[in-house]
């Protein structure tokens, strides 16, 4: 039997892409080659019709884009891929269907829309992107390009239809890193307005904590406001290192401190309905740490209990004890070796976390929150820092049964540290002679008076060039420059280079309160001596001041 005119056969992908191939009169066609095989010879009309359509099966099955033509709003043809994209096996599941089967529900009307006006021969966008449902019900997102040609004489559309949810989902990440970014940007802005205050507030309650008899009332109070004081400080610190304007800063650490610390300010930020349990050791040892850090893992596993627990409530439990580990200890992500720990315990009885989620909640950027609800960043965070500490970090939880995270990080058994650590630090005086300079008045007049109770005798100006010319005038006047960084007229960097070309000698400090701003080569290059933090504890500045000048 012979086989049926070419018109009649629709099986095969090449008809349609060969539909608008016929020789007009007078027309050169230059036919492809595919070369490298001894089957690619020069297409003719009739001899070799059954070859190219199998060049053409060939290109339709193996693209990695779904190709699709339709016909009045009607699946005639699909490729292996497309089928792949929207979840469906077989070819026959939409071949002879509507075109609305892969369109999510709220792109429906848009894209039904524009393909009917291109139907109409209106102008309308060849590419775009639309929201696509797979057969499961998923949403995936597709990037399609349209055009139309002719198929028997009417109208039909040939699409290339690209998955792009992977592309999107990065675009989402890195739209979220850049908020994040200009967050922290204007987070360092306000850490420096705020820590010029936080200077002159905490050095007037320092003053006045000396002042006042210590069985006074008054004297109860102002502790209280030092306290609450110090802790806007540990606020600040945290703002400035998620900006990346802070050095971070290990020292040994009283974790139970820190922990009682936290909690106090967690109880301000999370419903009511939550208890909040603690058990923390206050003989626990210490451990070498910087605490922004510290503090950041504290709230950071307390908030995301919280949030498992939701409105609902719940018990939040926080424990903090000695350990040790007789040999090596196994983790998931890393092996300790034996020797004292601190284990610190953050449990919560929230709806727990399914197996298949637990093996990944430390990838960053993994998170089940949606995406102005948390970056997926947290944990991985956590994980990080307790990695550098040479710690580890254990979870445990089951669906409806709650989650338990264990921090183990390494404890300070040197007595000698640990001794100097509990004595009474004494207040380190002096008598020499010192160049204060700030552009911020309040801060001068009580720096000035910090300064004056300690022995030291100081000349204090708001005006850096004022400064260069009075230390210009006599060297030899001074024992220490104690400068701030950001100023008008001449910044403090500038001003130490100048100082220091006059006398190579004086010892400079300087006093910032944005942080990390100077990169270490930069200041490995100046003259300076010590770079400082505001706000600053009347003990802290006591103490940098004489360990500069005893140098």
């Amino acid at each position: 039997m012979a086989p049926p005119p070419a018109e009649t056969r629709i099986s095969r992908p090449a008809e349609s892409a060969l539909s608008g191939m016929e020789k007009r009169p007078g027309e050169r066609r230059n036919t492809p080659i595919l070369s490298g095989d001894e089957d690619s010879v020069p297409f003719q009309a009739g001899k070799n019709l059954s070859r190219v359509e199998d060049y053409f099966q060939v290109a339709f099955e193996n693209s990695n884009d779904g190709i699709a033509i339709v016909k009045e709003g009607t699946f005639l043809f699909i490729n292996k891929r497309f089928g792949l994209i929207f979840g469906y096996d077989q070819a026959e599941d939409l071949v002879g269907r509507r075109i609305s089967m892969v369109i999510h529900p709220e792109d429906q009307s848009r894209v039904l829309g524009i393909s009917q006006k291109r139907q109409e021969g209106l102008e309308v966008p060849s590419r775009y992107e639309y929201k696509g449902m797979r057969k499961d019900g998923r949403e995936v997102s597709i990037e399609v390009s349209v055009a139309v040609t002719g198929y028997r004489g009417k109208k039909v559309h040939l699409s290339f239809h690209r998955d792009i949810s992977e592309r999107k989902r990065l675009e989402a990440l890195l739209h979220q890193a850049q908020k994040m970014e200009a967050i922290g940007t204007l987070a360092g802005g306000i850490a420096h307005d705020f820590n010029n205050l936080l200077a002159v507030i905490l050095g007037g309650i320092e003053l006045s904590i000396l002042e006042v008899p210590k069985d006074s009332l008054i004297h109860t109070y102002l502790l209280e406001v030092l306290g609450a004081t110090e802790r806007a400080t540990d606020l600040v610190q945290q703002i400035l290192t998620f900006s990346r304007k802070k050095e971070l800063e290990r020292k040994p650490l009283q974790l139970a401190i820190l922990c009682k610390e936290a909690l106090k300010m967690l109880r301000a930020s999370i419903p009511s309905t939550i208890e909040i349990q603690q058990d923390i050791d206050p003989r626990s040892g210490l451990a070498l740490a910087d605490p922004t850090q510290i503090h950041q893992i504290i709230m950071n596993l307390c908030s995301n209990a919280a949030q498992a627990m939701g409105e609902k409530g719940g018990v939040l439990q926080v424990t903090l004890k000695n350990t040790d580990f007789k040999g090596q200890e196994v983790f998931s992500d890393t092996v300790t070796e034996a020797g004292p720990y601190l284990e610190l315990t953050v449990s919560d009885t929230g709806e727990g976390i399914a197996p298949a989620i637990l093996e990944r909640i430390f990838d960053p950027y993994f998170t089940t929150k949606k995406i102005d609800k948390g970056t997926g960043l947290g944990l991985a965070v956590v994980q990080g820092i307790i990695k550098a500490y040479q710690g580890a970090i254990r979870v445990s939880s089951n669906p409806g049964q709650g989650t338990t995270f264990q921090i183990y990080l390494p404890r300070i058994e040197d007595p000698e540290i640990v001794e100097r650590f509990a004595q009474v630090r004494q207040l380190p005086r002096g008598t020499e002679r010192i160049l204060l300079v700030d552009d911020e008045e309040s801060f001068v007049r009580l720096a000035k008076n910090i300064l004056e109770r300690l022995g030291y005798h100081v000349v204090a100006t708001t005006n850096s060039l004022e400064a260069l010319e009075v230390f210009k005038k006599g060297p030899e006047n001074f024992d220490l420059v104690l400068t701030d960084h950001i100023m008008p007229k001449l910044t403090g960097t500038e001003l130490a280079r100048r100082i220091h070309w006059i006398n190579p000698a004086i010892p400079i400090m300087i006093i910032t309160g944005m942080g990390d701003l100077i990169p270490t080569e930069q200041k490995e290059s100046t003259p300076v001596k010590k770079f400082i933090m505001k706000p600053l504890f009347i003990h802290s500045l006591a103490e940098k001041i004489r360990e500069v000048l005893d140098q």
